[in-house]
């Protein structure tokens, strides 16, 4: 009776074992195949940017493009042109400046990029707009004292409402309070 029990077990054990290793086999086949289908796709994406880089290329150099084409090309600049600000403030808050020729961050004591060369000028200070008069911010005659005290006269009369409702929602807690005893 023993023996065909275990029989029995070995028999399932192999059974499952067998079942699972063939599943495993269809997993491994089917990953190598998404693996190889990824490839391609990096294959595509790859070609499709070397394809935009060149049209991105055209436009920079002042060639025709179409209008499409043309909107997506300024939108990069765009995005190039922040990008360089960012690099520029990245740069200073590390006591460095970026290299007009390399692109490179380098101290902003040096004249000359130690990676290329290139003349490396001094940042410009960023330039510090004047503050606008608080007054120029309002569309009638109303100064900015009367707003203040017009808000602040706001503020008293909505906290006067929120404490008298307060004083209600207690007083009616306390009356049920007393109903209930």
């Amino acid at each position: 009776m023993a023996n065909d029990f275990f029989n029995d077990l070995s028999e399932t054990l192999s059974k499952t074992a067998k079942g699972l290793s063939e599943r495993m086999g269809s997993m491994y086949d089917a990953q190598k195949i998404r693996s190889k289908i990824a490839g391609e796709e990096k294959l595509i994406n790859k070609a499709l940017a070397d394809i935009g880089q060149i049209v991105f290329d055209r436009f920079a150099e002042g060639g025709e493009v179409e209008e499409d084409i043309r909107a997506l090309c300024e939108e990069i600049c765009q995005h190039n042109e922040s990008i360089e600000s960012l690099k520029e403030e990245a740069a200073g808050k590390k006591g460095q400046k970026i290299c007009p020729g390399c692109k490179k961050s380098v101290d902003k004591e040096v004249s000359f990029c130690p990676f290329c060369g290139t003349p490396v000028p001094d940042p410009e200070p960023p330039v510090e707009e004047e503050p606008e008069e608080a007054e120029e911010f309002f569309e009638d005659e109303q100064t900015a004292e009367e707003v203040a005290e017009e808000a602040v006269r706001e503020a008293v009369e909505e906290g006067k409402a929120a404490a008298e409702e307060f004083a209600d929602a207690v007083a009616d807690a306390v009356a049920g309070t007393e109903e209930n005893e």
